[in-house]
């Protein structure tokens, strides 16, 4: 196990600014899952890490020591591409063994035969040691590509959107497995995703980013709950953002002016009488059937334990769950809301 450290890295691709100032840190056996848009920085940041990309500014230390101007095989760190990279004209077992015949960590004949079939056993591949890649299934490729990233025993291990080419069933089964058997192994690990239920099932800690920089670091529920920024708030899950205007303190909280009314929401950001701000509320936070909201209903989707609605209140749009049809438009008061600045 190694704890890695990211410090104000920044990587630009000609005019374009890819990374912008990013520092995290990864401690000993925690998996920290990258979360954003496409184009926001995260598969940079990976690749930076991995040795693929080099930085203009910061650095990226492991356990203490830097990486920088180290080649990718001097790193100690192990890489699951988005494709897999599987070498197609080897075996399953050869391509695990592939870091074992040709790395810094060979092993004799006999070991690196012994590792394999550790290894594809954990993956739960065994007997498909003679099988070619193009005779396994996208989720025994991902598999494979996993087993042959561990063989060298990397002290980080780095997975950029490994599961993104698989069926949703096969995803939700696969990112259980991956967990258990990185948690199982105390391997760190950073990994790249857009998928923002992915990240909350994988992940210990989840770092959002936005155009080259992180919005939060955060355990999951906490992003969930607790999010910092509009934008974090609108990533994760659905969330009904309106602006509201600041009335004065309410105790630990502030009573607001939004949408016609006025309510008490608990600020997450500093706020003073006057501000201005964003009411933000999950719809799972509305109850419905009487209160100070009335929402005219536009449309609604099955979604299988709840409907989902979707209307406006005073001309804001708003998102809610109920357990029926709406026959007409819903009344509803919220048992929470958080206060985010503008």
């Amino acid at each position: 196990m190694a704890r890695l450290e990211v410090e104000n890295l920044k990587k630009r691709f000609g005019p374009v600014v890819a990374v912008a100032g990013v520092s995290f840190a990864v401690e000993a056996g925690e998996i920290l899952v990258l979360l954003g848009p496409s184009g926001c920085g995260k598969t940079t940041v990976l690749r930076c890490v991995a040795g693929l990309e080099q930085p203009e500014a910061g650095d990226i230390r492991l356990d203490g020591r830097s990486l920088l101007g180290l080649p990718p095989e001097r790193r100690d760190v192990g890489m699951v591409f988005q494709n897999y990279a599987l070498f197609p004209h080897l075996s399953v077992a050869a391509n695990v063994a592939y870091g074992l015949r040709h790395g810094r960590r060979r092993l004799p004949r006999r070991e690196r035969q012994a590792r394999v079939a550790e290894l594809l056993a954990l993956v739960g591949l065994s007997g498909y040691e003679r099988r070619r890649p193009h005779e396994l299934s996208e989720g025994q490729k991902q598999r494979v590509a996993l087993a042959r990233a561990l063989a060298v025993e990397p002290k980080v291990l780095l997975l950029d959107e490994p599961l993104s080419a698989l069926d949703a069933a096969l995803r939700q089964e696969l990112r259980r497995e991956l967990r258990h058997l990185l948690k199982g192994k105390g391997i760190t690990a950073v990994y790249v995703t857009h998928d923002q239920e992915e990240a909350l099932v994988l992940g210990d800690r989840v770092a959002v980013m936005r155009e080259g920089r992180l919005e939060q670091v955060d355990v999951p529920q906490a992003l969930y709950e607790r999010p910092r920024t509009p934008f974090v708030a609108q990533f994760l899950g659905r969330a009904n953002l309106w602006p509201a205007r600041v009335l004065g303190r309410e105790g630990a909280a502030f009573r607001v002016a939004v949408a016609g009314t006025e309510v008490v929401a608990e600020p997450v950001a500093p706020l003073a009488e006057g501000d201005e701000a964003f009411l933000f509320f999950r719809p799972e936070w509305a109850e419905l059937g009487a209160g100070p909201f009335r929402a005219e209903v536009e449309g609604a989707e099955y979604l299988g334990d709840r409907w989902e609605v979707r209307g406006t209140v005073q001309g804001l749009p708003v998102v809610l769950h109920a357990p029926a049809p709406p026959q007409g438009p819903l009344a509803f008061r919220l048992r929470r809301a958080l206060l985010l600045g503008a």
